[in-house]
């Protein structure tokens, strides 16, 4: 809405622990409607909450990623990245990423509903 300040609006959300030493170069998700890219951002879960319990770093994006990093990978829509030729087309619900030394990997995810919430 005009004048409020919100976060990236998303349908999905993801947060893992990063377990490889060399950090993400980047992350896409593809869902049943597309290729979009990815935020990415560090997050430990004390403090204020959002909809997973964690909030982001103080280090923000500008953080390197490090083995046992927590991150929470936002798919944001507007994007215009085409579909690199690796990707298998029945690859739905699928979070891809690859690292400066490989090429694409990816986690298969399996999505659970939550609550809408209202905001006031």
């Amino acid at each position: 809405m005009p004048g409020r300040n919100t976060g990236v609006m998303s349908d999905y959300d993801f947060v893992l622990v990063w377990t490889s030493k060399l950090p993400p170069a980047s992350f896409f998700w593809r869902g049943q409607d597309g290729w979009l890219t990815c935020n990415i951002v560090k997050v430990h879960g004390a403090g204020k909450e959002n909809s997973f319990g964690y909030v982001p770093d103080k280090d923000g994006l500008d953080a390197r990623v490090n083995k046992g990093d927590t991150l929470e990978i936002t798919p944001v829509r507007g994007g215009r990245f085409a579909i690199p030729s690796q990707i298998p087309a029945g690859a739905v619900n699928t979070l891809f990423f690859k690292t400066d030394q490989s090429g694409w990997l990816y986690y298969k995810t399996k999505l659970t509903q939550k609550p809408d919430i209202i905001l006031p």
